[in-house]
């Protein structure tokens, strides 16, 4: 039998970008290995006793499921060759993802929004899931929305605010209707059945979206945070977004830990 495939990464001291520590191959088997390296600064080692993580990433199908000894992943696809595509378009920043998850501890969830053709989008949404202590994501394929109805911001800025509830709700129904996303309850933040154990206005969310896909601003995701009845998205205290294809998530991360010690 074949040596399982290792990838080694670390994460920069000074700048905490992911660096390459070995070569990776063109194209990944179902079932590989990643070890990351985490900076010794104290503002991040704090957060958790480690300094090296393997991850054991296994694809099953439709669902992938990622090992390590502090945390376990699980993702399920709509397509089983959505997987490999999507790693081939993005496989560095998605490991910077799985590491970020580490250092936040239970308490970030993800949106990350990438293209996947000149017609399709990407969509990965993670959170952690308290009940059963793992993280659990889904990744979706979908067409992108054309001429993105403006009216809430047009609204919101004459201070129209019943006129802007309704484009609010309307904008909110294009994340689940079939002209919209049409993502399914089972990408949490659309539904309306809020995890037992998890507080309203209690936890961050972080979305990255590229900067080619700036379209997905007009959901005003923020705005969903704010008031009950628009799925999950009652469970955030803010939503911060990161606009930029060259900063990972673990990055932004570690950037803002550093801040919070400052």
């Amino acid at each position: 039998m074949d040596e399982k495939i290792h990838i080694q990464y670390r994460i920069d001291e000074d700048t905490f970008e992911l660096k390459l520590e070995t070569n990776a191959p063109t194209r990944l088997p179902e079932s590989f290995m990643v070890s990351v390296v985490f900076p010794s600064c104290s503002e991040i080692s704090q957060m958790k006793d480690f300094k090296k993580v393997v991850y054991d990433i296994q694809q099953k199908g439709l669902e992938v499921w990622i090992d390590s000894a502090s945390s376990k992943i699980f993702i399920k696809t709509e397509e089983t060759k959505d997987w490999q595509k999507f790693l081939s378009q993005n496989f560095q920043q998605f490991i910077g993802l799985i590491a970020t998850l580490l250092i936040t501890a239970g308490k970030e969830d993800f949106i990350w929004f990438e293209p996947s053709d000149y017609e399709k989008v990407w969509i990965l949404g993670m959170i952690w899931n308290n009940n059963i202590r793992q993280w659990e994501g889904i990744l979706a394929e979908r067409n992108r929305i054309a001429n993105l109805d403006r009216d809430f911001w047009s609204r919101n800025i004459e201070g129209d605010r019943s006129y802007t509830k309704q484009s609010a709700r309307k904008l909110f129904n294009l994340l689940k209707d079939e002209e919209g996303l049409e993502l399914s309850d089972s990408f949490t933040f659309c539904s309306n059945r809020l995890i037992s154990n998890q507080s309203k206005h209690s936890r961050h969310l972080t979305i990255k979206v590229n900067p080619s896909e700036l379209w997905f601003l007009l959901f005003p995701l923020d705005y969903f945070c704010r008031f009950d009845g628009y799925g999950c998205f009652s469970l955030y205290k803010e939503a911060e977004w990161v606009l930029t294809s060259q900063k990972s998530f673990i990055q932004n991360s570690c950037e803002r830990l550093l801040l919070s010690f400052a």
